[in-house]
């Protein structure tokens, strides 16, 4: 084909079909006040691109992203919706592809449905009429009594699921955002070439918290102890041993020893 004098093959074609269709949907700068009144929006943008263009779902690939401006943008302006939230940057990287990746996954159902209308050139709604007696014949047997009351219109509303599925998922990261349910990132593990899994590093939370209880323990063994230190301090022998049951060391009778302090000799 002539248009494969421009680009190198239909990878790089794709590429930059997908940069041009990205810049279709122009992001409000700095809008909408609120973390929530800015992904809505960007959401239903991207929504509403694959509509319009049903191969984009395709195109999008969350392992071997595009690196075209216009789709970095979008994932840039869902960075900054976050900011301010005092979350870590891979919980905020992962919803801003966690987005992109619930819009597209709604959105593969709508290409499928347009290929198969080609393939088989038939309608959804004439697939329908044919799937209904078959439909009818499951439903009456009444092992299914719940989903014999379901709308048909209601299963094959992708907008109306989109929009659902849009909601939950930030209603769900508002409870995490209220409730401090974000977690410090798991610790990598690493793979030896003999296939055996270790464990990465520990996070530096978990560091921090075996250090505060190390310090902890310590702190309260000093606690323990002041008695004793003050009670040889002063020279009161039967204090010692006394003192000394509450460091840890009740084994050890008062009076014995180990627990007598040199005394002042009368001459002196």
């Amino acid at each position: 084909m002539s248009l494969y004098r421009h680009v190198t093959g239909k990878d790089e074609l794709v590429t930059q079909m997908a940069d041009e269709v990205f810049g279709e949907a122009e992001l409000p700068v700095p809008g909408p006040e609120g973390w929530r009144a800015k992904l809505e929006p960007v959401a239903h943008r991207q929504w509403k691109l694959s509509r319009r263009h049903l191969w984009l779902p395709r195109a999008v690939s969350f392992t071997r992203p595009l690196l075209v401006p216009n789709m970095m943008a979008h994932t840039e302006w869902t960075l900054r919706a976050l900011d301010g939230l005092e979350l870590p940057m891979e919980t905020r990287i992962r919803e801003a592809l966690t987005l992109p990746a619930l819009v597209h996954t709604v959105a593969l159902s709508m290409a499928e449905e347009a290929e198969a209308e080609q393939e088989t050139g038939m309608t959804l709604d004439g697939w329908r009429q044919l799937q209904r007696r078959r439909a009818g014949e499951l439903l009456s047997t009444g092992q299914f009594p719940l989903l014999a009351m379901l709308p048909e219109e209601t299963v094959s509303d992708l907008d109306g699921m989109f929009d659902y599925t849009l909601e939950r998922h930030l209603d769900g990261f508002a409870v995490m955002l209220g409730g401090g349910l974000v977690s410090p990132p798991a610790p990598r593990r690493t793979r030896h070439p003999s296939g055996r899994v270790s464990p990465g590093t520990p996070s530096s939370a978990a560091v921090s918290c075996t250090a505060r209880g190390r310090n902890g323990r310590r702190r309260r063994q000093r606690e323990r102890c002041a008695p004793e230190q003050a009670a040889s301090r002063s020279g009161q022998v039967g204090l010692v041993g006394e003192a000394r049951r509450g460091c840890g060391g009740g084994h050890v009778a008062a009076g014995q020893a180990g627990d007598r302090v040199p005394q002042p000799s009368p001459s002196a």
